[in-house]
């Protein structure tokens, strides 16, 4: 029976505590159900109108398939969370470095920064309701999004059971509503939208990328838990890359077919929802969208920490969303944005370096194992600093534009094409390069 304060954290996930391939599905699909998503489709149809968003969407979530099914097959065949596997790639010290970053990115930062969009959200389509004052919402919101982090991967995947389907079903029943709204017809709706807006699709391609690949790097968290290993890999990239496309182009067509006026840059989904009249069903679409999401933020920050440090999984959890809920109450979570994206800029070749390693470097058809006297290097240099080095050129060729522009791909596939060649030309190098020997 699993410890529901560990949750295998440094250690293989047993084979009584492995599931199914739909248990992995349905959980993954969770993850990527949220409100920001709804709002990212929103925005491509604001922009670019629907059958553009419609396309781009697809592409983007493709190539955040690719990277999830990879990332996703690493976990699926060690049992193990996406901190524990960088102990190879990086060093037992690397690999504390990853777990602090997915600490303070996801466990704290974006937990935040989600419930008081989720609070501001609510309270946009609830002016006038007590359960939707931000002062309250922020609390009871993180409150729930706490218990089933805390819980691990059987509440998560309970939760995501009952609230998947329910989600999807509203979003398919919002999209039917929109199809057949009269307040304006679909094809003036995309004109009205798209006209004077310089989006393109290439551009809205790297927005869809950028909001989900965080996600997609983290999924070995999920897919350990996997009984079978292909199927696991197949079943955690599809579940998160299809119901994404779902969620987004919801959002489109919601909001091309009201056409209601954006807020700025970014499309008005409250507004949109009400114009439908989705009433109730819109509340629990940003309900148990947020809630899943979020309490997944948490979770994986917090094994993260858990498999840095050997601190308790569930005392993290608590820990970690209560300062979130804190930060959120106080208003100052857009204070750590710029910071939390400067860090989510290094993820990409993280995943990037640790593909390389596991798929063609030291890792390549081999058994690595994850007991706790396992030997590992302390630092693999060189592996950071080409995870490090990826992100700063990702960073200044974003600057550039056009296909640079799409950092998340960009610093995946600089970082993994630097370890293979590196691999390739320089072995010896590589293997000077690691300091020091530690256990896992």
């Amino acid at each position: 029976m699993s410890d529901i304060g560990s949750d295998f954290a440094r250690v293989p996930v047993p084979g009584a505590e492995q599931k199914g391939s739909i248990w992995i599905g349905v959980t993954s699909s969770a993850w990527v159900i949220a409100v920001t998503t709804l709002f990212t489709g929103g925005s491509l149809a604001e922009g670019l109108g629907l059958n553009d968003a419609v396309s781009a969407i697809v592409i983007g979530m493709l190539l955040v398939a690719v990277v999830g099914y990879l990332m996703g097959k690493l976990g699926s065949k060690h049992n193990v969370s996406t901190t524990m596997l960088a102990y190879h790639t990086f060093g037992k010290g690397g690999a504390a470095l990853l777990g602090a970053i997915l600490a303070i990115t996801l466990g704290v930062g974006w937990f935040a920064w989600q419930v008081s969009f989720f609070a501001l959200t609510l309270n946009e389509m609830y002016p006038t309701s007590t359960f939707a004052d931000p002062r309250y919402s922020m609390v009871w919101a993180g409150l729930l999004m706490i218990a089933t982090a805390y819980g691990g991967f059987r509440w998560l995947s309970w939760l995501s059971f009952v609230a998947v389907p329910l989600v999807l079903a509203l979003a398919t029943y919002g999209m039917i509503l929109a199809a057949s709204s009269e307040s304006v017809s679909a094809s003036q709706a995309v004109t009205d939208i798209a006209s004077g807006n310089d989006m393109n699709i290439f551009n809205a391609v790297t927005a869809v990328v950028g909001s989900v690949i965080f996600g997609a790097i983290v999924l070995p968290d999920i897919s350990r838990y996997a009984k079978a290993k292909a199927s696991g890999a197949v079943s955690v990239a599809l579940g998160y890359a299809i119901s994404g496309v779902v969620v987004m182009i919801a959002g489109a067509v919601m909001v091309s077919a009201v056409n209601v006026p954006a807020i700025g840059q970014t499309a008005n989904i409250p507004a949109a929802m009400s114009a439908l009249g989705l009433g109730t069903a819109a509340f629990l679409i940003l309900l148990f969208a947020q809630w899943t999401t979020n309490d997944s933020n948490l979770y994986s920050g917090a094994l993260g920490l858990a498999a840095a440090t050997n601190l308790p999984k569930g005392l993290l959890v608590l820990v970690m969303g209560i300062a979130g809920i804190v930060i959120a109450s106080m208003n100052i979570q857009d204070m750590f944005v710029p910071f939390l994206v400067i860090l989510g800029t290094f993820m990409p070749p993280v995943a990037g370096v640790m593909v390389a390693d596991y798929y063609f470097g030291a890792g390549n058809g081999g058994t690595r194992n994850f007991e706790s006297e396992q030997k590992v290097s302390t630092f693999n240099t060189l592996n950071i600093l080409v995870a490090i080095a990826s992100g700063i050129a990702t960073y200044l060729l974003a600057g550039l534009g056009g296909v640079f522009a799409s950092s998340a791909i960009i610093g995946f596939l600089l970082a993994l094409i630097f370890v293979v060649a590196v691999q390739a030309v320089a072995k010896p190098l590589s293997d000077s390069m690691s300091i020091g020997v530690s256990k896992i």
